[in-house]
């Protein structure tokens, strides 16, 4: 998407899949690097959404006891940690690569980690009864 018109750019936008959008991420990433400050606001755009869907995500959970881990999964994940760390210093975060293989046979063994189920409007939530 280099060049073109204006209308080349729209029309490209209204028929871009997700994989063609990801397709610009190192693009820019590579001009904020090189101090581009649109490319800059774009992902440090980006890390404040992920910081404040990990706020949503721990409001009214356990309390800040530097536990609070958010994984950053993804391309993105090593781009956008330093800016995540830099916007929400409350939370640990982690870039390293999850195995989403591996969750699932944590989920198939019975192993994997509890987890905190925050009440969502519109939603009705069932209480396990008996162990099931």
């Amino acid at each position: 998407i280099t060049g073109g018109s204006l209308d080349e750019v729209v029309l490209w936008h209204n028929k871009a899949s997700a994989k063609q959008f990801a397709s610009l991420v190192p693009l820019i990433a590579g001009q904020a690097e090189n101090a581009d400050p649109f490319s800059h606001a774009l992902l440090k755009s980006a890390a404040n959404e992920i910081a404040q869907l990990g706020r949503a995500l721990f409001r009214g959970g356990e309390p800040d006891t530097g536990g609070r881990v958010v994984h950053l999964a993804g391309g993105l994940g090593p781009t956008l940690q330093p800016l995540c760390e830099e916007i929400a210093p409350e939370f640990v975060w982690d870039g390293s690569e999850i195995d989403p293989v591996a969750g699932i046979l944590l989920l198939a063994m019975g192993e994997a980690p509890t987890e905190t189920l925050l009440p969502r409007p519109g939603f009705a939530t069932k209480e396990k009864e008996g162990g099931t």
